[in-house]
């Protein structure tokens, strides 16, 4: 590569990098500061839902109770324990027209209050175990 090839280049990569820097500091996308609504709430192992929705987080923890969370700030809104759902929500949760649905053991479906956490219904059904499915 001859000489004036170099120093083009080298011309060119400084330039790049100092308005790459200067578009960097103008929009402070190296700002120290943490960004508005990061927080974290530890929730165990093997939780096993995870939702969003109406500015609120919803999650089940390692007992598989349902918390929920205002999704700007973290602070704890209702922890669904104690419930008629409580500890046996074994599925991903549902968020609909003002309610939180998810699945327990053994084919029942139950739903609570999305603003309180408060128990709503359940329904109980039939389990299917995998063999059975292959009789159909």
């Amino acid at each position: 590569m001859n000489r004036q090839i170099k120093v083009i280049l080298a011309t060119f990569l400084v330039t790049a990098i100092a308005v790459s820097s200067l578009v960097i500091y103008q929009n402070s996308l190296l700002s120290p500061e943490e960004p508005i609504g990061s927080w974290q709430r530890p929730i165990g192992h093997f939780a096993t839902a995870l939702t969003s929705a109406n500015g609120k987080v919803l999650t089940t923890d390692a007992q598989y109770n349902v918390n929920c969370y205002d999704a700007k700030t973290g602070r704890s809104i209702w922890n669904g324990s104690g419930l008629g759902l409580g500890a046996l929500i074994q599925s991903e949760l549902v968020v609909s027209e003002g309610i939180v649905c998810g699945a327990k053991r053994h084919g029942a479906v139950g739903c609570l209050d999305e603003a309180t956490g408060q128990f709503k219904w359940i329904q109980y059904g039939t389990a299917v175990r995998f063999h059975e499915l292959t009789r159909l």
